[in-house]
């Protein structure tokens, strides 16, 4: 019985894929990470933007300041 042997040539797409773990695509999950984090700061940055408008600007968007605080107080991972 021998082992098997990779070499580079063999890490082509069809060959990680099937390396995947249910579903899991290790190659790119570092920069699908990077953009969840980025999406829950941007929510986050958000969030506080719209509680710093003043009623009058609200107004000129068509929401109103309960629409803002129930917004403003969801956790940052809920969209």
């Amino acid at each position: 019985m021998s082992a098997t042997v990779c070499k580079p040539a063999d890490f082509t797409p069809e060959f990680i894929e099937a390396r995947d773990v249910k579903g899991l695509d290790f190659v790119s999950l570092p920069r699908r990470l990077i953009d969840v984090l980025y999406t829950w700061q941007q929510r986050s940055v958000d969030r506080k933007g719209l509680l710093a408008m003043s009623n009058h600007m609200l107004a000129d968007i068509g929401v109103s300041r309960i629409d803002i605080l129930r917004e403003a107080t969801k956790p940052f991972w809920k969209a």
